[in-house]
């Protein structure tokens, strides 16, 4: 009895010791990655200007937007959002101006 207790102690301590060199590998390699990945921002922070092929690779590869490019995709969107709203007024204005019989936008069956 006490040997099959013995048993599955040793098992469950082995056990219990592989999980913690795993997980204690993932943490390591997690805390490698995230150091380098620092050093590298701040690298590239202080360069005064990457060059251009660098650059693309960068941001091709991470799919990254500069943030003068995403001003100029956020100004874009802000106008379609205008010109959609102003469509909507407008088929509000024109659906207004219908009867009900005569409202196209109206599908009664």
């Amino acid at each position: 009895m006490e040997e099959a207790y013995q048993h599955k102690s040793v098992f469950k301590g082995s056990v219990a010791k592989v999980l913690n060199a795993g997980v204690n590998a993932a943490v390591h390699s997690y805390d490698a990655t995230s150091d380098a990945l620092i050093k590298v921002v701040k690298v590239v922070q202080k360069a005064p200007v990457l060059p251009q092929k660098a650059a693309g690779v960068f941001c091709a590869g991470l799919g990254a937007m500069w943030p003068s490019e995403i001003k100029e995709v956020e100004a874009i969107i802000n106008e379609y959002e205008i010109k959609i709203i102003a469509l909507y007024v407008e088929i509000g204005k024109e659906e207004a101006k219908c009867s009900d019989d005569e409202n196209p936008l109206c599908w009664s069956v």
